[in-house]
């Protein structure tokens, strides 16, 4: 049964006839912003258009395509890392990709079914509630478009067409990365006067498995025809990288050299041999692994300036240590046999959820506030899922905790 009087529960006391909520700014997770890209005097490949003559094309979620249009539409969605500048670029010269909709959430698709609830709870589209999307192919360092400028405007926007009421900065999975990056390039005065509270919803803060599984074989269990296209398409975008078990010396929130992570018949590797992977099956982006891999916004992980709260799902199984059958062998794709499940969310590893654990000291000492809030069972993502929205999914008071906060100013004790 749906269970609106909670809901109302919500709605009801916590906004009065005479206020509103304060602004709250959307950034979602991985490959939930639309992109769409248009193609002018584009680089010659294959039997692939070069010149979309103005107009713009749907790049992702990708239409239904013919094997010969994912040829082309591979080549357009891919990106590559430039040793000269540092950063990342798209592979196919020619090649513009644009968001949807910067500001609204149109251009975020897992969001629009929440937008009545949200009104219910005071928020109105372009008022106080606004929507961030990015262009996910990228990691926060070495990104070639404006994302970071375009949210700062977006938020001193929202601030003042509040009455200079500070913003609440709201993401989910892999969006709680990008805001840490952004808050990363705001001064800390900045920062003081234009963000009240950071909510980062299961982050993966200290990777994911699947990410390198992913990266190394493809789609586990699938046809070897499947698997190899969709671990081309996986190799040809800088996110994958990033999202690797991150390497480290604390157990609790990274792995260290003594955890297998993956293993063949005569080895194990740890997240310290990721590039001795990439070297034993002739992978060529090594100069791309080392920048993520050294890049500071999730390397040095500095704490990110603001009043922080942090909630995430446990005790779900989730992919974890992954084994082979056969050693690697140059230039072929092995197969994955086992996957060893661990505790996490079904997708996040706990240890990359919590490892915002490390800013506690240094956030004390800065007069922040970091709340952390685990919830044993609870699905990747579903914090975000209204009361009565999804009848099977319990309501476990993450959606409640979330809202007291952004709506009545409640801190998770």
């Amino acid at each position: 049964m749906f269970r609106f009087p909670l809901l109302c529960a919500l709605s009801c006391n916590l906004v009065s006839a005479s206020s509103s909520p304060p602004p709250l700014i959307l950034v979602p997770g991985l490959t939930n912003s639309i992109l769409e890209y248009q193609l002018v005097d584009a680089e010659p490949f294959k039997w692939c258009p070069t010149d979309s003559q103005g107009q713009w094309t749907l790049l992702y979620p990708p239409p239904n395509m013919t094997l010969i249009q994912r040829t082309c539409w591979q080549e357009n969605f891919a990106v590559a890392f430039n040793q000269t500048t540092q950063s990342f670029q798209q592979k196919r010269r020619g090649v513009n990709v644009r968001l949807v909709d910067f500001g609204g959430i149109q251009g975020m698709p897992a969001f629009s079914a929440f937008l009545p609830y949200w009104e219910k709870l005071g928020f109105v589209l372009g008022k106080n509630l606004f929507g961030a999307p990015y262009d996910w192919r990228y990691p926060t360092s070495g990104r070639p478009d404006s994302f970071f400028t375009d949210l700062q405007h977006l938020v001193e926007h929202a601030y003042a067409a509040n009455g200079n009421r500070r913003v609440f900065l709201l993401a989910p999975s892999f969006g709680p990365q990008f805001v840490l990056g952004f808050l990363h390039r705001m001064t800390q005065a900045w920062k003081n006067q234009y963000i009240d509270w950071f909510i980062a919803e299961s982050p993966v803060f200290s990777g994911v498995y699947m990410s390198l599984m992913e990266y190394i074989s493809g789609a586990p269990f699938t046809s070897k025809f499947i698997a190899g296209l969709l671990r081309t398409e996986f190799q040809d975008l800088a996110i994958p990288s990033w999202m690797f078990p991150r390497a480290g010396t604390n157990s609790t929130v990274s792995w260290t050299a003594q955890e297998t992570i993956l293993s063949t018949p005569t080895q194990n590797y740890s997240a310290f041999d990721v590039e001795k992977i990439y070297k034993i099956l002739n992978f060529s982006d090594i100069a791309g692994l080392r920048f993520v891999t050294q890049e500071p916004d999730l390397g040095e992980f500095a704490h990110p300036g603001v009043n922080t709260f942090v909630t995430y799902g446990y005790d779900v199984p989730t992919a974890g240590p992954f084994v082979y059958s056969e050693d690697f062998v140059v230039n072929q794709m092995p197969n994955v046999t086992k996957i060893v499940n661990v505790s996490g969310d079904e997708l996040v590893p706990l240890r990359s959820s919590v490892r915002g654990l490390v800013w506690q000291a240094d956030m004390e000492r800065a007069g922040l506030k970091l709340v952390h809030h685990g919830y044993a069972n609870q699905s990747h993502a579903n914090c975000l899922l209204p009361p009565g929205l999804v009848p099977e999914v319990p309501d476990d008071g993450c959606y409640t905790a979330v809202f007291a906060l952004v709506v009545n100013g409640t801190v998770p004790s």
